[in-house]
């Protein structure tokens, strides 16, 4: 080695001296908070009391509390209460104790406090046998308190007379976290009999205009002296059939976009107003609209979906026992009431029609509710049809049951062109178009009838309600005869002749196609006539009258077009011969009625 290489090694290099504005160099020590880890082995053993004088030195010295990793036991109640604190990276383990987090309900002098994992003796997601806090949120203003996973989380109100106001409330304060098995609200019970006005030993301890974070909750329990209101709750999940939402008391308190897997118990007293829970999961298409486990004994609450919340709603069908109008959809076209009972609607008969929509625009991400009231202790339940077109407005009679997503609804036979399904005084029916048939169908129109069994027709009123994604309905506006019920047509014509409202030329002036349905032909009289099968024609829809004009289907395979001249009970006399007279029985006859 020679004597220049034996010098650079006996040099010792130093850094230049770096100064910042308040007179700090990078060789002082950062004095800046307080390191748990001074104090702390963070091993997992415990380590009360080490963790008490850290906490002590913080306070002391105004400083921030902080750790960097590890894990730590504590086995007595901990205050951390008006301290700034960062254990987010160490997990925290108590032994029938609590750690109170907080500052003042009286100052909006903010704390910034974030805790990590944290627990009584072992972790579950079990929030019916939680009933120690491990961490006790007190009197807050304006706080900001940030965690990983704690399993019981308690904000709590007190107007105890020896610090009031300063533990009185809670509010304005955001809290954000991964997860928490139980939530709870609650107040001092010492003075839950207390005066309403605000002030020492009140009951006025509230807990209100707080903002939730936190991704999955198991169970929210909000309880106490005074109605706590205000309080948001965002895009947590409640899962599990072990979660529950139990409201004792609160108004006007929201929860959005919460996940309900498993169907959680929802519970909101006689003392509760208004508050709002929207729920954003659902199994299958079933249970879009379906609330089960949900007790509302409030006023003005609503249980609801993010699907209804986010969709306008369009009354497209109402029918009240109690008034001598039906609303159908369209604005100033009121059908006349079928129903002769003041108190429900029924009939003698099972499977009568009640009343029906005009033809109207359906979107892809419409959804059809049905609902109805009952005016006794046994469920109402009533049939609806569901007709389906095409964008020519062509009855669309190939339709099948995987076109959509619906809650009992069904193709009774291959015969049919709707879907035929019932609806309840309980429970969601419904009823959207499935991608297989959102570029076929453009238009629906619904009909109603009496149940089967007449005894379950207990309702004073039915509705068809349109949810929709759209800005604005629109109806369909063409010319359809008011003739009875039958503004729609019910079954497809064997040979297409017009779409209703299309003009028709022929018989020496223009036509205007207002109704068509298609039938058979039972029997065969004469040339001159025919008799027409009624299977497809309910007498409450008159399925023919003079001057209709009717298309036959021949053997030969043409169809001969011709006009009603007489009708005689359920024979037809035509203006025109029938050709190729020979086994036209059971060939399909189409009638259009133009105007």
């Amino acid at each position: 080695m020679n004597a220049n290489n034996q010098k650079a090694l006996n040099t010792v290099i130093t850094d230049t001296e770096i100064k910042t504005w308040s007179g700090r160099t990078q060789f002082d020590t950062n004095t800046d908070y307080v390191n748990l880890h001074d104090f702390c082995k963070c091993n997992g053993t415990d380590e009360s009391e080490e963790f008490e004088k850290a906490i002590l030195k913080a306070r002391s010295s105004n400083k921030k509390l902080i750790s960097f990793n590890g894990k730590i036991l504590i086995s007595r109640d901990i205050s951390l209460r008006h301290l700034n604190f960062d254990l987010s990276a160490t997990e925290i383990k108590l032994i029938n104790c609590t750690i109170h987090v907080g500052a003042s309900g009286s100052s909006s002098l903010t704390k910034d406090q974030r805790l990590g994992i944290v627990y009584n003796n072992s972790f579950t997601l079990k929030p019916s046998i939680l009933s120690l806090p491990s961490v006790k949120v007190w009197g807050s203003k304006c706080l900001k308190f940030t965690f990983d996973q704690i399993d019981y989380l308690l904000l709590y109100a007190s107007t105890d007379p020896s610090v009031y106001p300063r533990d009185s409330s809670i509010s304005y304060s955001s809290f954000t976290g991964e997860l928490v098995t139980r939530l709870e609200f609650n107040t001092d019970s010492r003075y839950e009999n207390g005066q309403e006005a605000d002030g020492p030993g009140s009951r006025s301890q509230w807990i209100n205009s707080n903002f939730f974070y936190i991704s999955r909750i198991m169970g929210i329990d909000i309880k106490g002296s005074y109605q706590h209101n205000g309080n948001v709750f965002y895009n947590s999940t409640l899962e599990t059939t072990e979660a529950y939402l139990n409201l004792e008391v609160g108004n006007k308190n929201v929860f959005l976009n919460i996940r309900t897997e498993g169907y959680p118990k929802i519970f909101l007293s006689a003392s509760t107003i208004g508050n709002i829970i929207e729920r954003t999961w659902f199994s299958t298409e079933a249970t879009v609209l379906s609330f089960p486990n949900v007790t509302d004994l409030g006023v003005l609450n609503k249980v609801t979906s993010v699907h209804e919340t986010r969709m306008h709603k369009y009354t497209i069908l109402r029918h009240d026992a109690r008034i001598d109008t039906i609303f159908n959809g369209q604005p100033l076209n009121m059908g006349s009431n079928l129903n002769v009972s003041r108190r429900k609607i029924s009939s003698i008969l099972p499977y009568q029609f009640i009343s029906k929509t005009n033809v109207f625009e359906i979107a892809p991400t419409d959804i059809i509710n049905f609902y109805c009231d009952t005016i006794s202790d046994v469920v109402s339940k009533y049939i609806a049809r569901v007709y389906f077109y095409d964008k020519d407005m062509n009855l669309c009679t190939d339709i099948e049951e995987d076109w959509f997503y619906s809650v009992n609804f069904k193709k009774i036979n291959k015969l049919e062109s709707y879907l035929e399904g019932y609806f309840l005084s309980v429970g969601s029916t419904f009823l959207s178009l499935h991608e297989k048939a959102r570029k076929r169908i453009k238009y629906i129109a619904v009909a109603l009838l009496t149940n089967t069994d007449i005894n379950t027709c207990n309702a004073r009123w039915l509705n068809v309600t349109l949810m929709s994604m759209r800005n604005l309905l629109l109806l369909d506006r063409t010319y359809i005869e008011k003739d009875n019920l039958f503004n729609m047509p019910l079954n497809k014509p064997s040979k297409f002749i017009g779409k209703i409202g299309d003009i028709v030329n022929g018989y020496s002036e223009s036509w205007r196609c207002i109704f068509s349905l298609d039938t058979k032909v039972s029997s065969v009289i004469s040339p001159e006539s025919i008799s027409v099968d009624k299977f497809y024609l309910n007498s409450v829809f008159s399925g023919w009258k003079v001057g209709d004009i009717i298309g036959i289907d021949l053997n030969d395979g043409s169809t001969h077009w011709t006009c009603i001249k007489e009708v005689n009970a359920e024979v037809c006399i035509l203006n025109d011969k029938i050709p190729f007279i020979k086994d036209i029985e059971g060939n399909n006859v189409y009638i259009s009625r133009l105007k």
